[in-house]
């Protein structure tokens, strides 16, 4: 029954290959974009290729966990570049002022 299951598996999989390599080759293909919008073949293959992810067992979506550790680390990162950025800044305007009275 397994192996039936599997065969099953395999068999759909390469269809989906097959069709997503279609799809894919039919985007280029100046007769079939002359026919179809492209949207729609666009779209036709995004489905076909989160199907074929979906029977893979690979994700069709990709989500980041970041934590309250992370964030807060962040935060201080954050913090520090603005105060070495003011601090460039201020010695910037330091020197713009020292040239500035060499010429007075």
């Amino acid at each position: 029954m397994r192996a039936v299951a599997d065969a099953r598996l395999s068999e759909v999989k390469e269809r989906l290959q097959a069709t997503r390599d279609y799809l894919l080759a039919s985007l280029a293909d100046p007769a079939a974009m002359a026919r179809a919008p492209l949207r729609d073949r666009a779209l036709a293959m995004g489905i076909v290729h989160d199907k074929l992810a979906l029977e893979s067992g690979k994700p069709t979506q990709h989500i980041a966990i970041v934590t309250r550790r992370e964030v807060e680390e962040m935060d201080g990162l954050a913090e520090r570049l603005a105060k070495a950025l003011m601090e460039q800044s201020r010695r910037t305007a330091s020197n713009s002022n020292d040239i500035n009275s060499l010429g007075e």
